[in-house]
């Protein structure tokens, strides 16, 4: 998808959902495409919504490299997502390692719903299941991927 059509694709939503806050960006990495990301966040920026991304990359390494996302991003998560310490208590974050940076003023970290419990969302479509969010383990274990067990 180009930068012209995802950007078109964010102007339908806010129309068709005039309460959206504005857009966040999840792995893969975005930031392996920096460039684009930051055009598509300028542009959301320009329309009065935040950006949230999620990244690998440390926040001080942005900024010594002079990442293009960062004078747009609202909110950054960094750090690599690490199995081993995965977390349900912290909004929005997936295992204890990782950070939650505030860069402007659209939210404040003192916000409570930064304090609310990790959501999941499960959708039924075409006789399969997808879950998004942060789910808990009796969910994952219902409706994540199915291991052969031979």
């Amino acid at each position: 998808m180009t930068v012209p059509e995802l950007n078109e694709k964010i102007l339908a939503a806010k129309k068709k959902y005039p309460a959206m806050e504005g857009i966040t960006f999840v792995g893969g990495e975005p930031l392996e495409q920096a460039n684009e990301v930051a055009e598509v966040c300028k542009f959301t920026k320009q329309q009065g919504l935040s950006v949230m991304i999620f990244t690998g990359f440390l926040l001080e390494n942005l900024q010594e490299i002079d990442s293009p996302v960062l004078p747009y991003a609202d909110v950054l998560v960094d750090g690599l997502y690490v199995q081993e310490l995965r977390t349900l208590a912290r909004r929005f974050v997936g295992s204890t390692n990782q950070r939650m940076h505030f860069l402007t003023n659209f939210y404040s970290p003192a916000d409570p719903r930064w304090a609310e419990p990790n959501t999941v969302e499960i959708i039924y479509k075409n006789d399969q299941f997808q879950v998004i969010g942060f789910p808990f383990n009796s969910i994952s274990q219902n409706f994540g991927p199915k291991k052969n067990k031979e």
